[in-house]
């Protein structure tokens, strides 16, 4: 019987201590408040604490997400990111972090991460700041002079030819180094292709090309367009 209770009373010191250092990986200072911010167990940093931009420019917004060592074990494989602006009107973001200058003024970007959607165990936040500025947009695609090419209500460009020279109709602000831009189809590869400059759409759907100097993650300039097929 002593054999059986000295088992029984360490497993529930064991079972004690378990549940104390699950309930302190989400408290910041021990004080059972939930841990969030760049001081808790998870952690996110936007590449990015301040951006000027002028009217009409795209950037997308990078980010790191960082655990500490408590959560080296437990880390948020499928963490659901979020953005917000405190000024949609003059900065806009996407679900995909890519904001677009819209009008002059400032805004405030937050990106938010947590486990889920609904799951709020570890959350961390991080914001930019975003001034628009009036001046010359450094990159942006141009179809204003295609006959062939007209932009819809939805932000799409609807194409009734196959084969577009993007090249010819990416412009550049002057002083920008043409050979450094870097063009991709950043989605719907399986209904376009891309080469030479020259974009060839193959099926229909949504195609988004995305053009950039430097690194894509944080570009010295950037900008993107949604194309598809005439029905």
């Amino acid at each position: 019987m002593k054999r059986l209770n000295i088992k029984a009373l360490a497993l529930l010191l064991v079972l004690s201590i378990s549940v104390l250092v699950f309930a302190s990986c989400g408290d910041k200072d021990g004080d059972g408040k939930e841990n969030s911010g760049k001081d808790g167990p998870i952690s996110v940093e936007l590449t990015k604490e301040e951006l000027t931009l002028v009217k009409d420019e795209m950037y997308p917004l990078g980010y790191d997400i960082t655990y500490s060592d408590s959560l080296q074990n437990y880390k948020v494989l499928d963490a659901h990111v979020s953005y917000s602006s405190s000024a949609p009107e003059v900065v806009s973001v996407e679900n995909d972090g890519k904001i677009t200058a819209l009008a002059l003024g400032e805004a405030v970007i937050t990106v938010t991460v947590k486990n889920s959607s609904e799951d709020e165990s570890f959350v961390a936040t991080d914001t930019v700041k975003i001034k628009v500025t009036s001046g010359t947009v450094p990159l942006c695609f141009d179809f204003t002079n295609v006959d062939s090419i007209a932009k819809n209500s939805s932000g799409v460009y609807v194409s009734t030819i196959r084969e577009i020279d993007i090249s010819e109709n990416l412009k550049s602000k002057e002083g920008i180094d043409r050979q450094k831009i870097v063009t991709k189809i950043q989605s719907g590869s399986n209904k376009a292709t891309l080469e030479d400059g020259v974009l060839t759409l193959t099926d229909y759907g949504v195609v988004i090309i995305r053009a950039y100097v430097g690194n894509e993650k944080a570009p010295e300039c950037f900008t993107e367009i949604k194309i598809g097929l005439a029905d």
